[in-house]
């Protein structure tokens, strides 16, 4: 899947926003997660930076290939293992959890 247009958007405005306040509300969204986490729709990783450190691991999962590559590029700059992957919310490249009953 490729959005060049919206890519190119994307990559242009979302640091913008991270200045003008996104970055402490991204904070605040993450506060007090822990253990693994799916993130779904990672766009370009800039959640990554701003996960607690409860957090043991991150699979992001994210269709668009321009926005995932530059993912991958930021997963590598956090010290938590973040994986980047191809994928849609109604297809994840993940295993069901077991139900409880």
């Amino acid at each position: 899947m490729s959005h060049p247009i919206f890519t190119r958007f994307w990559l242009w405005m979302s640091p913008k926003q991270d200045q003008r306040g996104m970055a402490d509300h991204r904070r605040a969204l993450l506060a007090g997660l822990k253990g693994r986490v799916l993130e779904v729709g990672a766009r370009n990783g800039l959640n990554f930076a701003h996960y607690p450190p409860g957090v043991t691991s991150v699979l992001a999962v994210e269709p668009e290939a321009g926005l995932r590559q530059v993912a991958s590029e930021n997963a590598a700059r956090v010290p938590i293992p973040t994986e980047v992957v191809a994928g849609v919310a109604d297809r994840l490249p993940v295993e069901d959890a077991p139900r409880h009953q």
